[in-house]
Formats: structure tokens, C-alpha cells, sequence
């Protein structure tokens, strides 16, 4: 959903609006469809679930350095064998 925030899917066939994050079936992603797929979320678990789940996804910078520390690990193994 986050990577069609904004998008319009007008130009898609209805049926695969839902694909992309359309869950109020009106051609466009946005904060309405976040706060369908939020509630629908919150009425199966609890607040606590939520806020861990978001708190776990890494920040970009996390992730970069993860990268270049595997790269540099994996061009050190190369270099000396």
C-alpha cells in the first residue's frame, strides 16, 4: 500500500484496485484506504500489536548499513580466498 500512497488506479481494471491498496474502491490510493485497512486491523488485535509491528520495521539507514557491512564481509571472504 505505502508504495501506491497517491497513486491513481484509474487507468486498471476495477478488479485489481484492491491489489493495490484500493480498499475503498474509489480509483485512488490514500489515507481513507489506510484507515479501512488500520480499523479492519484493530478490530482483530489489539493497539499494542500495532505500534510493535511498526516499531520492528527497520529505518532505511538500518538497512543501507546492514548492505554495505554484508558486502564488505562478503568482498573480504573473495579477496582472500
Amino acid at each position: 500500500m505505502l508504495n501506491n500512497l497517491t497513486r491513481d488506479l484509474t487507468g486498471l481494471k476495477p478488479s485489481v484496485w484492491n491489489y493495490y491498496g484500493d480498499i475503498d474502491g474509489d480509483g485512488h490510493v490514500g489515507r481513507d484506504d489506510f484507515r479501512l485497512l488500520k480499523n479492519a486491523f484493530l478490530a482483530n488485535h489489539s493497539a499494542t500489536e500495532l505500534q510493535s509491528i511498526l516499531a520492528s520495521v527497520p529505518e532505511p539507514t538500518g538497512v543501507s548499513l546492514a548492505a554495505v557491512v554484508g558486502f564488505l564481509v562478503v568482498a573480504r571472504h573473495r579477496a582472500v580466498a
